[in-house]
C-alpha cells in the first residue's frame, strides 16, 4: 500500500493507493484545509495515525520546484524536506512538483476526463504542456521518448509579465506599485483575480459608480464572488466580468507562449481548480484570440488542441502513476505493478 498526495495552496488530498496489480485503486481518501497545519510532517502524523504501518513507500506532490527532495512551498510557509518525511511516515518517499504530477496523469486521461476547448490537429506523440490555475499557477510538459512520455517539471508561472495589450500595461504599472516582481501568476492565478477585480474598481474610483460590484471585496471568498458573479449575472456585475475577461486574456496568451516554447502539438490542457469553474468563458472567443496570437507564428497556434481537465483529483492520480515508476527504479516493497508506458490503466 502506498500513500500519494496532492498538496495545494489551499487543500491538500491524501489517499491509499493499491499497488500489487496492473489496475490501482484509490482508498480513503482524505482532503483537509493545508492552512490548518503549521508543516506537512503534522498534517500526516494527525490525518494518517496508525496507517502509516501499513505503508511500502509514499510520493507526495507539493507546490514548489523540488530539488534534492527538499522544496519550499511556493504559497504555504512550509519547508519540506524527503528524509524528515521518511522519518514520520517510515518508508521511502519521494516528493515531486504538483504540476509535474498533474504531468503524469495526461496519458492516462479518457475521453470524459476533459473538455475541448478546440479540437485542433493533435499529434500523438508530439509535446504536450499542462497550465495548472489554482490558487497559484503551476507549469508542466511531457516530452514523447524510446519508451513512452516523459513529464518535467518548470516554474513558468513565476517568470515576469509580459502585458499583450495596453490594458494589460496598465494592469502591470498598477500591480508595479504594490510588488518589485509582478510575475505571471500575480495576474493569471486563484489569488490575482481580486488583485485583477480592484484593479478595475480602481479605474473607476473618480467617478460615483452605482453597480453593487463592490460586494466583491467584502465577499469571505471573493476569488468565488468574483467568478460567479462575472458569469451569472455578468450585467448586473460589470467590474467582475471585466476582471474575468481579462483574466482569460492573459490565460490565453500565456498558453500560447508556453505551446509555442516547447512546440506543444499534443495539446495544451488547462487544469487546476479555476479552468472547469469558468469553462464558458475559456470556450469564448477571448481565449482563442489570446491565445493565437502570436505574430507570424498565429497559423501553427491555430492547429494546437487545447482542453481543460475536468476529472477531479488528478495530481493524485500522477503522483500514483510516477510512484509506479519510483517502485521499478528503486525497487521499493515487492509489488509487481505495470507502469505508464506499458499501457496501464489506473482508477480511481
Amino acid at each position: 500500500m502506498f500513500l500519494v498526495a496532492d498538496i495545494g495552496g489551499t487543500k491538500t488530498e491524501l489517499a491509499f493507493y493499491d499497488s500489487t496489480t496492473g489496475l490501482g485503486t484509490f482508498t480513503d481518501p482524505i482532503r483537509v484545509a493545508s492552512a490548518r497545519y503549521p508543516s506537512l510532517e503534522d498534517l500526516l502524523r494527525e490525518t494518517l495515525g496508525d496507517r502509516r504501518r501499513s505503508l511500502q513507500g509514499a510520493c507526495l506532490a507539493v507546490p514548489g520546484p523540488v530539488r534534492y527532495g527538499r522544496a519550499h512551498l511556493t504559497n504555504l510557509p512550509w519547508e519540506v524536506d524527503q528524509r524528515r518525511l521518511e522519518e514520520v511516515l517510515g518508508v521511502p518517499t519521494w516528493v515531486m512538483n504538483d504540476v509535474e504530477a498533474m504531468a503524469h496523469a495526461l496519458p492516462y486521461l479518457s475521453a470524459s476526463d476533459f473538455k475541448i476547448v478546440r479540437e485542433g490537429q493533435k499529434d500523438p506523440k508530439g509535446a504536450m504542456v499542462i497550465v495548472a490555475v489554482g490558487t497559484g499557477l503551476g507549469e508542466a510538459f511531457l516530452v514523447w521518448g524510446k519508451d513512452g512520455y516523459h513529464a518535467y517539471p518548470s516554474e513558468g508561472g513565476h517568470v515576469g509579465f509580459a502585458p499583450a495589450s495596453p490594458l494589460q500595461r496598465e494592469l502591470l504599472e498598477y500591480l508595479q506599485l504594490q510588488f518589485e516582481h509582478v510575475s505571471v501568476e500575480r495576474v493569471c492565478s486563484g489569488m490575482a483575480i481580486p488583485y485583477l477585480y480592484r484593479f478595475f474598481r480602481a479605474k473607476e474610483a473618480a467617478s460615483e459608480d452605482p453597480t453593487p460590484d463592490h460586494l466583491g471585496e467584502q465577499a469571505p471568498d471573493p476569488t468565488a464572488f468574483i467568478v460567479e458573479r462575472a458569469i451569472q449575472e455578468p450585467e448586473a456585475y460589470p467590474d467582475c466580468r471585466r476582471a474575468m475577461e481579462l483574466f482569460v486574456s492573459i490565460l490565453g496568451s500565456e498558453a500560447g507562449d508556453f505551446a509555442l516554447k516547447i512546440l506543444a502539438t499534443g495539446g495544451v490542457y488547462l487544469a487546476g481548480g479555476i479552468p472547469p469553474r469558468i469553462l464558458p468563458l475559456l470556450q469564448h472567443e477571448t481565449f482563442l484570440r489570446a491565445f493565437e496570437k502570436k505574430g507570424r507564428l498565429s497559423s501553427l497556434l491555430r492547429e494546437i488542441p487545447v482542453y481543460v481537465v475536468v476529472r477531479r483529483s488528478v495530481g493524485l492520480l500522477g503522483a500514483a502513476i510516477a510512484a509506479c515508476g519510483y517502485v521499478r527504479t528503486r525497487r521499493i516493497g515487492s509489488a509487481s505493478v505495470e507502469g505508464q508506458h506499458a499501457g496501464g490503466t489506473l482508477q480511481d
